[in-house]
């Protein structure tokens, strides 16, 4: 394949050189990873030991905010960049392993410090089909976040949240600017209910 020995990643940025490459990351329980590229390219997660030959993963930004999202579980994986035909690709691949953190309505979660650039991903499972209400306490704006579904998939992109959720288990990815932050998740009736939530947080959460 012309991208010789698997390189060992490790948390944080990992020299690229501009050819393809294969990468090697090994995990010891199930994780949220995250992969950045400083340029444009290829970049894929193929899980190891039993699991199947491609995990549910996902592609999100554009440039150098281009993040490849997989949820591996313990074992040795693999992952692949390869420069766009006719470019090449020196820079830096960044690489996160993250432990998702549960919330729920139920669950009255520590506020979460995050540096400049810093991520976290929380975990919330929906028990019935309802719209649910998701978003976060902080002291600025300046981050991005999304909702992301079992499979990875980007149910919605912004700050807050209000959306018909099929039961199941969802993922939501914060990603910080460059002030840091106490982040505090707020969930509202991922339990199947309403009762108890106030009409004017709804209508916050409308439309977003």
């Amino acid at each position: 394949s012309g991208s010789g020995r698997p390189v060992p990643l490790v948390q944080g940025e990992n020299l690229m050189a501009a050819r393809a490459q294969r990468w090697e990351l090994s995990l010891s329980r199930e994780q949220f990873v995250l992969l950045t590229t400083s340029n444009r390219g290829v970049t894929m997660l193929i899980p190891g030991g039993d699991q199947s030959d491609l995990a549910p993963q996902v592609v999100i930004g554009e440039g150098e905010s281009r993040r490849t999202l997989a949820v591996l579980g313990a074992g040795t994986h693999t992952a692949v960049t390869r420069p766009l035909a006719g470019e090449p690709q020196p820079g830096t691949l960044r690489y996160q392993a993250l432990d998702p953190i549960p919330i729920s309505e139920t669950i009255d979660p520590e506020p979460l410090f995050l540096g400049a650039g810093e991520r976290a991903v929380f975990e919330l499972t929906v028990v019935g089909g309802s719209a649910v209400g998701i978003g976060l306490r902080t002291e600025t704006d300046e981050f991005v976040s999304y909702l992301l579904d079992d499979q990875l998939g980007v149910v919605g992109f912004g700050r807050i949240y209000y959306r018909q959720l099929e039961p199941g288990r969802y993922f939501f990815l914060v990603e910080n600017g460059d002030q840091p932050m106490n982040v505090e998740p707020v969930i509202y009736a991922d339990q199947g209910s309403r009762t108890g939530v106030p009409e004017d947080v709804i209508e916050g959460y409308r439309g977003n």
